[in-house]
């Protein structure tokens, strides 16, 4: 099965729209406050998004193992 991932910048709106097969359609806009792209709805940022199922994804992927969210070798201010 192939998975396919989708962004999409909404100039207009100032957003951008992810689409995913593991947490389905979202929307972000950037927040000046904290100097992140949040979750419309729920203030999620989208780094930890992306950190989240990057980790899933490389996990399956891998068959398994012990890989957790946190062994990824990125930061939440470099995404």
């Amino acid at each position: 099965m192939t998975k396919s991932w989708v962004f999409n910048k909404q100039a207009p709106n100032r957003q951008i729209w992810w689409s995913s097969p593991i947490s389905g359609p979202k929307r972000y806009e950037y927040d000046n406050d904290i100097g992140r792209w949040v979750n419309t709805r729920d203030r999620e940022a989208l780094s930890a998004l992306l950190r989240k199922e990057m980790s899933e994804m490389l996990i399956t992927s891998a068959g398994g193992g012990d890989l957790a969210p946190e062994d990824l070798p990125f930061e939440d201010d470099e995404i």
